[in-house]
């Protein structure tokens, strides 16, 4: 029933905004995915993240690590379970205005949040997603998180006929979107994300 109520609401404003002259621009970011050695990085959901209709002058705008599900863009990162890594993104981008010779630009400041805890299924493990802190452009942590205690043994090496365990690590992004008094139209961004172990 409240997404059905926010959803009428947000119907009703962009009526409003559009009877009284107030022009509407697109802001979506599109992912550049890069890897290393034996690592996987996958979508998991949403490949885009789009901030939707936005008003010039309007300031900031957030998706947040707990927004609904569709807005957040969910990553998962497959490899060898004990061993870290690092991935690294810009943590901030220009969205620029297509199709124009003199483009406006909006700034997004990118955020970034990983889970390693084992918990399968991306949704479930947001839950316990660590956020890195705003304005860094990395994270480093293990693909699958030690348990408490006492470190184990070492791990196997690496030797002819074996193959290491696999773990899954999920990574969230989203941020902070600065819409400043830019002209109306469609304005897009990329965002690549570089995972390697540490």
């Amino acid at each position: 029933m409240g997404h059905t109520r926010r959803y009428l609401f947000f119907l009703l404003s962009m009526a409003f905004f559009a009877a009284a002259g107030f022009k509407t621009s697109e802001a979506q970011v599109s992912f550049g995915l890069f890897s290393s050695d034996t690592l996987e990085l996958n979508f998991v959901g949403i490949e885009e993240l789009d901030f939707g209709p936005r008003i010039s002058g309007e300031g900031t705008v957030s998706i947040n690590l707990q927004e609904e599900e569709g807005l957040v863009v969910p990553l998962e990162i497959v490899g060898v379970a004990y061993l870290d890594v690092t991935v690294t993104f810009p943590p901030t981008i220009e969205l620029v205005q297509q199709d124009t010779d003199n483009p406006d630009v909006m700034t997004l400041n990118v955020r970034m949040a990983y889970s390693n805890r084992g918990i399968e299924g991306e949704d479930f493990a947001r839950s316990a997603a660590v956020e890195v802190p705003a304005g860094m452009g990395s994270g480093t942590f293990q693909i699958q998180r030690r348990p408490g205690g006492p470190p184990g043994p070492p791990p196997t090496p690496p030797h002819a006929g074996y193959t290491p365990p696999t773990g899954t690590a999920y990574i969230y992004i989203y941020g902070d979107l600065e819409v400043g008094q830019v002209s109306a139209g469609t304005y897009r961004g990329d965002i690549d994300i570089n995972v390697q172990y540490f």
